[in-house]
């Protein structure tokens, strides 16, 4: 005897995409839109006060800067968002030290020990650690004798 059981299930669809960017004229979005109308607008004037060898000289570079605005993505990020970060990286400091600082807030009732409190503060420069990171020179003497420790015979 074989019985078979098939049971259905209701089927919804499920939205698919919900970050892509309504799409106003053709394959551009609106802020793709927008961004070109204002760099036509920008090399239209330009247009009118320069020369057109001068404007040539302008308007290539500005296009090309457009289209990589507009289009590139790297690792799937547009590219305006990819140049402010970059942007932030690098007029930010990178430097983060960490340092524990023991305050006394309690003591123990029953041992009398004191129940440190921890704080992590954050300094943009050390000069206590930056001597520490630097490298300290051994001279020849000191050379030989660490090469006579590692000499260990089995």
């Amino acid at each position: 005897m074989n019985f078979k059981i098939s049971i259905s299930m209701a089927q919804f669809e499920v939205p698919q995409f919900l970050n892509a960017k309504d799409k106003i004229l053709g394959p551009l979005s609106f802020f793709q839109v927008v961004f070109f109308l204002g760099v036509a607008g920008f090399l239209f004037i330009m247009f009118v006060f320069l020369k057109f060898i001068f404007w040539i000289a302008l308007a290539l570079p500005v296009f090309l800067i457009t289209l990589l605005f507009s289009f590139y993505k790297v690792n799937g990020r547009p590219f305006m968002s990819f140049s402010s970060s970059m942007f932030n990286f690098m007029t930010n400091s990178q430097t983060f030290i960490w340092k524990k600082e023991v305050d006394v807030e309690s003591i123990n009732a029953e041992t009398g020990n004191i129940i440190p409190s921890v704080h992590i503060k954050i300094s943009e420069k050390d000069e206590k650690a930056d001597k520490k990171l630097q490298p300290k020179l051994v001279t020849f003497e000191r050379a030989g004798e660490i090469s006579e420790m590692l000499n260990i015979e089995t």
